[in-house]
């Protein structure tokens, strides 16, 4: 073998050995993108998901209720902080009550109350004696969302 031969053959194995180096390296950051692609797949996919929740929480009512004195006169302010409108509003005390501030007139008028628009409010009035003790009361409020789901909630009222 002379010395070109030996120099060719030197060069063509040093040759194979980078192109093998190439391969593996190739094949571990093969590997490794195929990883990140799968992570950010997953990622989307949570993306997407929370997209959807957040489009229907646009879709759903936020109600809540409070006892306002103004005055001598003490109401139930019932109002929809949410997004989209709430219908069919129906508003009950709990059963754990002692005593039933409603006055039965407006609450017939009022029951179900048919629709409340974002940040709008009505009241119920409440007739509370002096001598009633009952420093809270339980208040359970149900609703039909824009999306048409309902929602029941309940509340404990201090006044």
């Amino acid at each position: 073998m002379t010395i070109y031969e030996f120099v060719s053959s030197s060069i063509a194995l040093i040759a194979s050995i980078i192109s093998i180096v190439a391969l593996v390296r190739t094949r571990k950051n093969t590997h490794r993108l195929i990883e990140l692609e799968e992570v950010h797949a997953r990622l989307s996919e949570r993306q997407l998901q929370k997209m959807d929740e957040q489009e229907q929480q646009t879709l759903k009512a936020n109600i809540t209720v409070s006892l306002e004195r103004t005055g001598s006169q003490n109401r139930f302010v019932v109002e929809n902080s949410g997004p989209s409108t709430a219908s069919k509003i129906y508003f009950s005390l709990g059963q754990d009550n002692q005593h039933n501030p409603l006055v039965s007139g407006d609450y017939d008028k009022k029951s179900p109350y048919p629709a409340l628009n974002q940040n709008e409010s009505y009241f119920l009035l409440a007739s509370i004696p002096m001598d009633v003790t009952q420093m809270v009361y339980d208040i359970d409020v149900r609703w039909l969302n824009e999306d048409g789901t309902q929602t029941k909630r309940k509340y404990a009222v201090s006044r």
